[in-house]
Formats: structure tokens, sequence, C-alpha cells
């Protein structure tokens, strides 16, 4: 059993990521778990701490391992509060992940109210294999089908049609910590706003006395739009320190217009583990050309 407080990562919540408030898990690791949340949706686009979205969450699951093989499924329901009723929202999480050596398989389920007259439906189906091709090389693919109910303004926002992605890729690994991704993806494929994009990712191992190197970048050409991303970086390891150094581009053009944000994105991250505590603490900046920006993020957990 554990309990977490800061910013954590709701496995429970697919549609959120990460949450700020507290996680109270109870149970083995091995065998039924169950579990309560509360806290606070970070603001999209920035994820700096929002006030405006409370959630509340209880999930049960289990886990078994055996050998080489472990499986987990967890059924997870979670309720966005608001001081209109239009920010609320419920949702039914069910998630299955299977792993069998190197092989590997996720299926995330999610049902809610697709709008405000609280007519429920399925909002995402994911499923995700991964095949290994030798003992340092993966091919991966999945298919996601997601209609989402979007904060936009004062309240839930219904798209009109269903948002689809198929994608697949291809990932290295080596024991001296050289990692390598190659991807491609081809969203809306029956939407009227259609898109196909590319992305690779590539980390050293460390060198120099213990810095590594990286750099990632995607490319994409939708129907409205077109554009990339890139960002090298290097990544300092000083004990339970980490300084990450980067560079961050973007640029999307349309028919009428073009943007363009570029900056420098300085990441500290602090840890200290011992075998009941782990306390991460992470101080970001970001400066440049249409971004700014500081953040500080804090997770606390304790294991009893």
């Amino acid at each position: 059993s554990h309990l977490t407080v800061g910013r954590f990562f709701s496995d429970f919540d697919h549609a959120s990521g990460f949450w700020d408030g507290a996680a109270l898990r109870l149970g083995d690791e091995q065998g039924v778990f169950g579990g309560v949340a509360a806290g606070f949706d970070p603001a999209r686009g920035n994820e700096e701490f929002d006030f405006r979205v409370p959630k509340v969450a209880l999930f049960v699951g289990t886990r078994r391992s055996r050998g080489r093989t472990d499986l987990e499924t967890t059924l997870a329901g979670h309720r966005t509060f608001g001081a209109d009723t239009v920010f609320q929202r419920a949702v039914v999480d069910w998630t299955t992940r299977l792993r069998s050596g190197r092989f590997g398989y996720t299926q995330e389920i999610a049902v809610s109210p697709p709008t405000i007259n609280d007519r429920w439906g399925l909002s995402r189906l994911l499923v995700r294999a991964s095949l290994p091709m030798s003992r340092t090389t993966a091919f991966y693919a999945s298919a996601v089908s997601d209609r989402p109910v979007i904060l936009v303004d004062t309240g839930w926002t219904q798209p009109l049609t269903r948002r689809e992605r198929v994608s697949t890729g291809l990932s290295l690994f080596r024991p001296s910590g050289l990692y390598a991704d190659v991807n491609a993806s081809l969203n809306g494929p029956r939407d009227t706003i259609q898109a196909v994009s590319a992305g690779v990712t590539i980390m050293t191992p460390p060198i120099l006395g213990g810095v590594a190197f990286g750099v990632s970048g995607t490319w994409y050409d939708a129907t409205t739009s077109s554009g990339f991303t890139a960002s090298p970086s290097a990544e300092f390891v000083l004990g339970p320190s980490r300084l990450r150094l980067g560079y961050q581009l973007w640029r999307n053009q349309s028919p009428t217009t073009t943007t363009t944000t570029h900056g420098a994105d300085v990441r500290l991250t602090q840890a200290v583990f011992s075998p009941r505590i782990n306390w991460v603490l992470q101080a970001s900046g970001r400066l440049g050309e249409n971004i700014r920006g500081t953040t500080v993020y804090s997770s606390f957990e304790v294991r009893f």
C-alpha cells in the first residue's frame, strides 16, 4: 500500500494523464488492490496547476505475475466537478495490460456521457500490441478511436465525429543505454480532418563523464495545416539530481498563417529515495519566442 501526494500519473484516467492531488492505494503489489484519489486536472497546454477542474476517483484491480508473465486489470470510476453543472462529467475506465516475455498487450475502454444530456456511450477504445524482433528490438502497433469531451471556455464540448488514429513503430534498446524509436501514424481516416505524421526519438548512453544526449522530432501534414517539432537536449546526472538542458522548436503552417515557437527549456529534478519514501521535486523554465513560463512540480510517496 502507498500514499502519493502532489503531481502523479493517473493510470485510471486516460483522458487526463496527470493529476494534482492525493491518491491512496491499498493492497499488495501482487493480488487485489483498490483505492481512492482526489485532486485537480492541470491546465491543458502548459500543464500548470489549475483549480477550475476538481476530480475524484475510485478504483479496484488485480495483478498476477508468474515467471515472465504479468497480467493486470483495473476498473475505475471518476467524476469531474465544477461551479457550473456543465463542468461535471462521469467516466468509467477499464484497462487490461498483459506482458509475457517481451510481448505486450494493452486495452483501454472508457465509457462516459457523450453530452451534457447524461447519455452514456463509448468515448475511448485503444488497443496496443508489441512484438519482439530480437532481444533488444520490438515492433509495436496501436489503434485508438476517441470521442472526447473537451473543456472549452465555460463547459464541456462534444466533437461532431470520432477521432481515430492508427500508428506503428519500431523501438531499439541497448543495455548500454542507447534508445531509438521510429514511428508513423494515420489520423482520422474516416473523419473530415485527416493527417499523417512521423516521429523519431534517439537517446544516447551516458558519455563525456555522465552526460546523455537526445533528440526528438515529429512531422505532420493535415487537411488544414502542416508543420514539425524538434527538440534536442542534454541531461547531466549528479547523484540524485538531474539537470536537463533542451531547445524546443515548433512550426505550424496553414493556408492563412504561419506560427513559430522556439526557446530554451531547462529542467532540474531532485529525487530522494528510501525503502519506504520516494520524493521528487522538478523545477522547469521556458524562455523564447512565443514561449515563456516557470513551473515547479512535486510528488511525495510513502509506502506502508
